[in-house]
């Protein structure tokens, strides 16, 4: 489904894009064997994209986000505690079972843009918005990145050995793939410390930054590991 003709999302369309073409910067060549490596992409990727001159200390804080990152998506999830009830509302209805149990996978995107819609109107702050737009814009993205290479495989598919390795199918595991990414974002969001990897304009938070960076990992890891949440107990 394309998107509508306008679309109220302050992050729309500069950070999805910056999202798809992460997707292919992490699968490019040479392939990706280990965790390891694919944490030094997601570096390598958002440092080139967001600091002309990134320095040791921003690298190493860059990768303690996102293996941070990592660990939070296995072992826990996002962390309810940082978000209020309005917004676990939304959240609610964006990961999970809302998601990938009770809509067919060629829907997603409509129900991801139909949440968004709800967002202005939930009396939330710009500060209590900005996660839950950033999640639906990246959803979207990822959603419309890996369905259109599905249904409509470029030759070679750049994704196509992890496509073909699903052992179910690429189109029933989607659901799962785009609430991953979009608890990725809302991770990120509030992994973000503001530190040395604070870019030196205030133009970009950091929160953008920490989301872009946790929903590619988290985005990855579920579809080139398996990376599978641990039960809550």
């Amino acid at each position: 489904m394309a998107a509508p003709a306008t679309r109220f999302n302050p992050y729309y369309p500069t950070v999805g894009i910056q999202f798809t073409d992460g997707l292919d910067a992490i699968i490019a060549a040479p392939d990706i064997t280990a965790e390891e490596e694919l944490f030094e992409r997601v570096v390598t990727y958002i440092a080139g994209l967001y600091y002309t001159s990134p320095t040791i200390a921003q690298l190493i804080e860059l990768k303690a986000v996102v293996i941070t990152a990592a660990n939070n998506y296995m072992n826990g999830g996002v962390n309810a505690a940082a978000y209020d009830g309005r917004q676990r509302t939304f959240i609610n209805m964006l990961c999970g079972a809302a998601l990938t149990n009770y809509i067919t996978a060629d829907t997603i995107d409509s129900r991801i843009l139909d949440v968004e819609s709800n967002i202005p109107k939930s009396g939330l702050s710009f500060d209590g918005q900005s996660p839950l737009f950033l999640a639906t814009l990246m959803g979207t993205s990822c959603y419309d990145y890996f369905h259109s290479l599905i249904v409509s495989p470029p030759t070679p598919n750049p994704w196509g050995t992890y496509l073909d390795d699903a052992e179910v199918s690429a189109i029933a595991n989607l659901p799962f793939w785009t609430s991953a990414c979009m608890e990725g974002a809302l991770i990120g969001d509030k992994l973000s410390v503001r530190g040395m990897i604070e870019p030196t304009t205030d133009i970009v938070g950091i929160e953008i930054i920490c989301s872009l960076a946790v929903a590619l990992t988290v985005t990855a890891g579920k579809i080139m590991f398996k990376w599978i949440p641990k039960m809550k107990v």
